[in-house]
């Protein structure tokens, strides 16, 4: 009898302890392939700060095909907390009257302090980026921040971006006025028969390369109900065009799709998009398939717009 006990005993302190190790081993296993993958592109951008002159091509980065899913989302995640921590060094000197530590401002976003480091080192090399802090030259932790010019930042740029997460979500609602004024559109318009979402400005580099794949695949989709829509952000980063000019363009590339003003309130929406061109291609339900950032290829765009009718 005793025996019988002893075995009972030894099975269920087996079975209670098995679950904690499977558990312990599978936490390592998750912490092990978080490290990898943020090693693999903490090397890459250090790669590119050196080879670009400290300049980091964030859209290049994300689009790089030799980066793993989990890698791009690190990625993207990066690009995300990169805006975040502008906000969070205000708030935090406000509510505190002292800077945080590197390593604070890691575990507040979850990354590393070795990321933080990297996202630092960007902010300083960035020619567009304002010079909102100064570190200590041993210590290599912020010694000052000017809240002003983060303030000025934080009411040009935003808050926060959007990058990550895309995939599954409702596409998010909008009423704009086409270019022409004449009349607007609407997010229910799109419902039935899948879109895409194209964000552009006047004289973007990569939107002039990328227009003409739409309007091309607007000729191919439209009679299958699939609709190309632009939301052309000209006014809210105060760019100097006449409509003539901009229809003239529109015109030259055979883009008769419907484009129209974006507004900051959608722009804020959709991410609070800083990269242009920026997509969204829904299906019919509007859905959100893929969300692509700056220059895609025609072959890209034509397999990602086939995926919406293969259901």
């Amino acid at each position: 009898m005793r025996l019988i006990l002893f075995f009972v005993l030894c099975l269920n302190l087996s079975c209670g302890t098995q679950p904690q190790a499977l558990s312990k081993a599978k936490k390592e296993k998750s912490e092990k392939t978080t490290n990898s993958v943020e090693t693999m592109v903490l090397e890459t951008i250090r790669k590119m700060i050196r080879l670009e002159g400290g300049r980091v091509i964030f859209s290049d980065l994300y689009n790089d095909n030799r980066f793993s899913p989990k890698e791009k989302t690190f990625v993207g995640q990066l690009y995300e907390t990169f805006f975040l921590i502008p906000g969070y060094l205000k708030t935090m000197y406000t509510a505190k009257g002292a800077v945080p530590p590197r390593k604070q401002i890691g575990e507040n976003f979850g990354i590393s302090t070795d990321a933080v480091e990297v996202l630092l080192q960007i902010m300083e090399r960035e020619p567009r980026m304002p010079k909102f802090f100064t570190r200590n030259s041993s210590t290599k932790e912020i010694s000052s921040i000017n809240l002003e010019v983060i303030g000025a930042f934080i009411s040009h740029r935003g808050q926060s971006v959007r990058v990550t997460n895309w995939e599954g979500q409702e596409l998010p609602d909008f009423t704009l006025q086409r270019l022409d004024r004449t009349d607007s559109l609407s997010r229910s318009s799109l419902l039935g028969g899948g879109a895409l979402i194209y964000f552009w400005f006047s004289g973007c580099p990569p939107c002039v390369r990328l227009a003409p794949h739409l309007a091309e695949l607007d000729r191919k989709y439209r009679a299958k109900g699939f609709q190309i829509v632009g939301f052309n952000a000209d006014t809210i980063l105060n760019i100097s065009i006449t409509d003539k000019k901009r229809d003239s363009y529109l015109a030259k590339i055979g883009a008769t799709f419907p484009n129209l003003h974006l507004t900051r309130q959608t722009q804020a929406d959709f991410g609070n998009i800083n990269v242009y061109p920026t997509i969204f291609v829904v299906d019919p339900t509007l859905k959100i398939r893929r969300h692509l950032i700056n220059y895609q290829t025609l072959e890209t765009l034509d397999k990602t717009i086939k995926t919406v009718f293969e259901d």
